[in-house]
């Protein structure tokens, strides 16, 4: 039989001391004894089951710690991958922020310099550098108009040139004066067509090259 203190049992117990009351009270721990100098007896079968059963909560401190140790550095590693999916995260979303940024910068960049070449295509109309083509075609057709009445008027005097000559009849000048019309006609119709389609061409190639269209 050997009796310790309360101290010394809770001690191999692993519990703390101010507890033996509580479990002597529940019955699972027997004194010899009473008051402060009340003991222990580690022999009584109660209190070797009660010693039995809990000698391993708490009576290894280097295992208590250990495990401790393990649960920090737990804690402390799904903090860390936390803490790198927060960064990758906002990470991405600063990688986003910018594409969006730069693709509106890239819109305005584009939308500044269409508004340059219109202020550069008004000001070289201003100053009488540039042409609109429905201004071209109208001088193109008023160009013919007056190469067809400058001809018919050409022909009108080598027709009463040759009248006078051949003795030609009314109704030979009159076929002479229609077939001839008819040729200049069609001769004046043609270079028209020809010139607007040119002139439609190196409009086009020209607007291409700057960037700009310009409506007819």
């Amino acid at each position: 039989m050997a009796e310790v203190s309360k101290r010394e049992f809770a001690e191999a117990c692993g519990i703390k001391s101010k507890h033996i009351s509580t479990h002597v009270s529940r019955g699972k721990i027997i004194l010899t004894g009473e008051g402060r100098k009340a003991t222990i007896n580690d022999s009584d079968p109660l209190n070797i089951l009660f010693k039995a059963t809990h000698s391993g909560s708490g009576a290894n401190p280097i295992k208590k710690k250990a495990t401790s140790l393990k649960k920090k550095e737990a804690k402390e590693k799904n903090t860390k991958q936390k803490k790198t999916v927060f960064e990758e995260e906002k990470e991405r979303e600063a990688i986003e922020l910018f594409k969006a940024q730069k693709r509106k910068t890239d819109l305005q960049n584009k939308k500044l310099e269409a508004e340059t070449a219109q202020a550069e295509l008004r000001m070289s109309k201003a100053r009488g550098e540039m042409v609109p083509m429905s201004a071209m075609v109208k001088l193109i057709r008023d160009f013919g108009s007056g190469v067809r009445t400058s001809y018919t008027d050409a022909l009108e005097t080598q027709i009463i040139l040759i009248s006078a000559k051949s003795n030609l009849t009314n109704k030979d000048k009159s076929i002479i004066r229609k077939e001839m019309k008819h040729i200049i006609n069609k001769a004046v119709d043609s270079a028209i067509e020809l010139t607007s389609t040119s002139i439609s061409v190196i409009a086009k190639e020209y607007s291409e090259n700057r960037g700009i269209g310009e409506s007819r």
